[in-house]
């Protein structure tokens, strides 16, 4: 997650995170934050939501496929706040490394090296040397040892206060389980902090590496489902009385989405077209419906939309003269799993319209004059 710097201005950064559960269990009911009709699960270390505008997408913490916040955490707090040098472009890198300032904070050998340094050698103890001179039989005064000053005691040194970035996440998190619940809040900001206060935030290299993996929560996977215009095939303009099928113009699902172990896609489920026919039923197909080939002998089934126009489009005029409306119903479904694909739980289904203009002509007939 790349950080925005405005002075001392608050930048918040929305991700949508969802609650406790599994892929066997998923909540589809009630949703937390945002607009509240967000549907949340969560499978593993990933949080999923879906809206009921098709946006979708998952978060999760780290990269490694763990069985729980509580799993990757291993014993730690999640993180709330934690500092990054002054201008630095990355809230959360992926490869930890020491700040200046906090390696200034640290004591040095007298060459410079960092801590741990080989300790200087000490002199083994020696005897003392025997006294000079020629001995006159006559004890010598005992001569008083001159007072030894006590050194004086070192003097504190506290590195002097800095501004720092301070990035914090705002999640409610069950007790129980380590789970984000609901929306989640990235905050960034700049404190002035010295590095040796005890008060301060812990530096992102302080955290532990479940910690860090928890904050990897604000990168966030996303889709959005767009459902395209209707075609007839295999005629573009259909006929009066011919047979066409409804499908939908671009059928290929959105990519799917897939991180630490856990994978989210949307398919379209079903299809409902309303030919624009007065006195004429909707027409309703599995999948994003089928195209139709000439000369195709299969023109029903489950997942055809047949239909024939018993009139033509004369005196419609929906977008283009001559052009009937005809009204489309996608339903999606939104599901994830997080066993490589063997099963899917269902997040939540969306419904999508479209309205798109289709011309139908009189049958075609061909007039051989008499000779």
């Amino acid at each position: 997650m790349r950080g925005k710097r405005a002075g001392a201005v608050l930048v918040v950064l929305g991700a949508l995170l969802l609650p406790a559960g599994s892929a066997a269990a998923a909540e589809t009911g009630a949703g937390h934050g945002g607009s509240g009709d967000d549907r949340f699960a969560s499978a593993g270390t990933c949080v999923m939501y879906a809206g009921g505008t098709g946006r979708y997408g998952m978060r999760c913490a780290g990269a490694v496929r763990k069985r729980n916040f509580l799993e990757l955490l291993q014993g730690a707090p999640p993180p709330t706040c934690w500092l990054r040098p002054l201008g630095s472009r990355d809230d959360t890198p992926d490869e930890p490394v020491r700040s200046r300032l906090q390696a200034a904070a640290l004591p040095t050998s007298p060459d410079g090296t960092p801590p741990p340094w080989p300790a200087p050698e000490v002199p083994p103890a020696t005897e003392p040397p025997p006294p000079t001179g020629t001995p006159t039989g006559e004890p010598s005064a005992p001569t008083a040892a001159p007072p030894v000053e006590p050194p004086p005691a070192p003097t504190p040194t506290t590195a002097p206060v800095q501004l720092w970035t301070q990035v914090c996440l705002d999640p409610p998190v069950d007790p129980r389980t380590g789970v984000p619940q609901g929306r989640v809040t990235t905050v960034t900001s700049q404190v002035p902090f010295s590095p040796d206060d005890p008060a301060r935030p812990p530096l992102w290299e302080e955290l532990t590496p479940g910690q860090q993996a928890f904050a990897d929560l604000a990168d966030e996977r996303a889709g959005r489902i767009v459902t395209s215009d209707v075609m007839t095939s295999p005629s573009l303009v259909p006929r009066v009385r011919q047979v066409v099928s409804f499908s939908l113009e671009d059928t290929t699902p959105p990519p799917p989405l897939e991180k630490a172990g856990v994978q989210m896609r949307a398919r379209v489920l079903s299809l409902s077209v309303d030919p624009g026919e007065p006195g004429r039923a909707a027409v309703t197909c599995e999948g994003p419906g089928t195209e139709l080939t000439r000369g195709a002998p299969d023109r029903t089934g489950p997942r055809i939309c047949s239909f024939d126009y018993h009139r033509t489009s004369a005196r419609s005029d929906f977008g283009a003269p001559e052009n009937v409306e005809v009204r489309t119903t996608a339903t999606w479904r939104i599901e994830f799993s997080d066993d490589d694909g063997a099963t899917w739980a269902t997040l939540r289904d969306i419904t999508q319209e479209r309205s798109t203009g289709l011309r139908v002509q009189e049958v075609q007939t061909l007039v051989v004059p008499a000779p």
